[in-house]
């Protein structure tokens, strides 16, 4: 996982902790690329909540902690989305996003849009 603009951790209005941009992020702009690890099963264990859909079996798994990738929460008027290259889900704004403004995306659309989701 690989921010290309720098984020923050911080409380979020919609759910426990979110991620924030630290500078306003222009339309079109790649936010983060998820790359891996990979895991063909989910965890047991809390670390499971951080991951995102690949295909049957095949899953992006977050890190959670520092880093605030992992805390990008759902919306459904999101400010972002993923596109997909390969196994590899790219996030980019699909409108520009204020400093300091909560970086979003629709989960749903996410996995519908995965590869062979």
């Amino acid at each position: 996982m690989m921010s290309q603009v720098p984020l923050y951790k911080a409380l979020s209005k919609i759910e426990g902790f979110g991620a924030f941009a630290s500078r306003r992020i222009e339309k079109e702009s790649q936010i983060a690329v998820w790359d891996g690890p990979y895991a063909h099963e989910l965890p047991n264990d809390a670390s499971a909540k951080y991951y995102l859909y690949v295909r049957p079996h095949v899953y992006l798994v977050g890190f959670g902690g520092d880093y605030p990738e992992s805390f990008i929460n759902h919306s459904c008027n999101p400010n972002s989305k993923i596109v997909w290259n390969g196994d590899i889900a790219i996030l980019v704004a699909i409108r520009d996003i204020e400093q300091n403004e909560e970086v979003t995306f629709d989960y749903g659309s996410a996995s519908s849009l995965s590869p062979e989701g």
